[in-house]
């Protein structure tokens, strides 16, 4: 199967809007922390964060291989051990 130039290039344009509505998606909904920032945000290990994600106790996004907490999902976390 072979995929034409204008084919492609509209596919290619398709997958940059894409990308760029969940960029903005993700932007509009409070900063991105990592692992260890959302650990040190909600007092606790590494560890905990992970365990917490796995069990779909805190939500999660994923880009490529990264791992990233929304400050307002960890924000009601934090509300609900007070």
């Amino acid at each position: 199967m072979e995929i034409s130039d204008d084919e492609l290039a509209k596919l290619a344009q398709f997958i940059l809007d894409r990308l760029q509505r969940e960029l903005q998606t993700i932007g509009e909904q409070g900063p991105l922390l990592d692992a260890n920032e959302a650990a040190s945000f909600l007092r606790c290990s590494k560890a905990s964060v992970e365990r917490m994600t796995r069990s779909g106790e805190l939500r999660s996004l994923k880009i490529g291989n990264l791992r990233r907490y929304r400050k307002s999902d960890l924000l009601s976390i934090r509300k609900e051990g007070e």
